[in-house]
């Protein structure tokens, strides 16, 4: 049917640098989360202007009286000093925070945008509103095609840094790749990389893997829910103190 309603979205991962980072292998889970809830608007009617800049969030601030819905994080929208930014000034009752963590918010925010409007990618925190998102249909993937080996969670070399022991420990025993740079790896004949792959690729590489092995960060990516839809097991670390507040493994 016709869109009746417009909302605006503007977050740290729709500014065009970002998206072209993600493309080069930089972080892409808000993004998922992102697309997934402009999806669900527009099944139900509401179109998305989805704001690439500031400039243009400042320029769209200027007529925000067309949109039943606007959908911000906690740093678009926050001017200098964390206040609210000025142009965002009678229309608090449309504003939702796209959370990815989750939390107790900011002193500075949580009087415009309540709790209850931090919209998260899963249910970790009580006074948050769980959002979630969604995966294509999934299909099935025949355990017996399956190499009998595990992926390492993580391809940014800061994740690799104090783990080369424990890594070298599970490749005695069954082969890993990770998506990592060779260098970040520890030297071992059963870790390889396989360097940066599409979106279609990962998955491709998780059908035709056993696990994903997770290693304590990223903290709450998607691969983690990547890995099971592709019906693959997924080894996940706990902490012994909780990463903030509330996260007691690397994913909930």
């Amino acid at each position: 049917g016709t869109c009746t309603k417009d909302a605006l979205v503007f977050t740290m991962d729709s500014i065009q640098s970002r998206i072209d980072e993600s493309k080069r292998g930089g972080a892409s889970g808000e993004m998922t989360i992102r697309l997934a809830l402009c999806d669900g608007l527009a099944a139900v009617g509401v179109e998305c202007h989805v704001v690439r800049s500031d400039s243009e969030f400042e320029r769209e601030g200027k007529s925000l009286d067309k949109y039943s819905l606007i959908f911000l994080d906690p740093w678009t929208w926050a001017a200098r000093g964390w206040k609210m930014k000025p142009f965002l000034h009678g229309h608090e009752q449309k504003l939702y925070i796209l959370d990815f963590f989750g939390g107790d918010g900011h002193p500075g925010l949580n009087p415009t945008v309540p709790l209850s409007r931090h919209l998260t990618a899963y249910p970790v925190h009580p006074r948050n509103t769980f959002l979630g998102y969604f995966l294509p249909d999934a299909v099935s993937h025949p355990q017996g095609n399956r190499k009998k080996a595990g992926v390492i969670w993580g391809k940014d070399p800061k994740y690799y840094h104090g783990k080369h022991v424990f890594l070298t420990k599970v490749a005695s025993i069954v082969p890993l790749v990770s998506t990592a740079p060779q260098d970040a790896l520890p030297a071992h004949p059963n870790i390889t990389s396989v360097g940066h792959l599409s979106p279609e690729g990962w998955e491709a590489l998780l059908r035709s893997h056993k696990f994903l092995l997770g290693l304590g960060d990223p903290l709450v990516g998607p691969s983690a829910i990547d890995a099971i839809a592709a019906g693959a097991m997924f080894l996940n670390p706990h902490y012994r103190q909780p990463k903030l507040d509330h996260y007691r493994s690397q994913h909930p």
